[in-house]
């Protein structure tokens, strides 16, 4: 929840710049205030629009300012299997055969990724098109595959567990589904496909907790 999230800021304040810590007390007013004033409809949706926007400057600020530290890469790597997860989740039942009319161009608008489909595909968005884009583009800061590029490079960066030259069991499990992805096409994402990719990129969570935390 965010109350957790604050709560868990306030533990390492001393990590986060004064901008960092503004926004979030700022992102955290500005919900607790919504969550009692805001109608159904349009109202609820000019209220997701500044929220969004409150969450993507924290995000910028947590970026630009904290320093490298072993903590901040955890965050970073919790960041990318959310998304990752949540992705895969959505993409399984909006691209599904029973998904609702409009799924796609929906599923395009979660992924913030209508201006990069219109750019790179001539065509209306069909489900290759939104898999190609959401799942396997390397370049695509939304795509799952990206998201696995930058836990790759994040994991491998980790305190080396069981001694140098030695790779951990998440960064074995991370690399095995970065290459497994990287390698599959559009017709291949299934929505059970999608569904097991969600279950497997959360499997990281437990060897990440089992080697750091355990």
């Amino acid at each position: 929840t965010l109350d957790s999230a604050v709560y868990s800021a306030g533990q390492i304040r001393d990590r986060f710049s004064p901008d960092g810590w503004l926004a979030l007390n700022d992102l955290s007013k500005t919900i607790h205030q919504f969550a009692t004033t805001v109608a159904p409809g349009d109202d609820a949706t000019r209220a997701m629009t500044v929220i969004l926007r409150k969450l993507a400057g924290f995000s910028g600020l947590l970026h630009e300012n904290m320093y490298r530290f072993t903590g901040w890469r955890f965050l970073e790597i919790g960041r990318r299997l959310e998304r990752g997860i949540q992705i895969a989740r959505t993409l399984a039942r909006l691209t599904g055969a029973a998904a609702p009319e409009g799924a796609l161009d929906m599923m395009l608008e979660i992924g913030d990724s209508v201006m990069t489909h219109r750019r790179q595909y001539p065509v209306q968005a069909g489900r290759r098109t939104v898999i190609d884009l959401l799942v396997l583009d390397p370049l695509n800061p939304r795509s799952i595959l990206f998201q696995l590029e930058r836990l790759k490079a994040e994991i491998a960066l980790l305190p080396s567990i069981g001694g140098e030259g030695h790779m951990s069991q998440a960064a074995k499990e991370i690399l095995q589904l970065n290459t497994a992805i990287a390698i599959k096409e559009p017709a291949d994402m299934t929505a059970q496909a999608l569904d097991d990719l969600a279950s497997e990129i959360g499997g990281l969570y437990n060897s990440l907790a089992k080697a750091y935390f355990g």
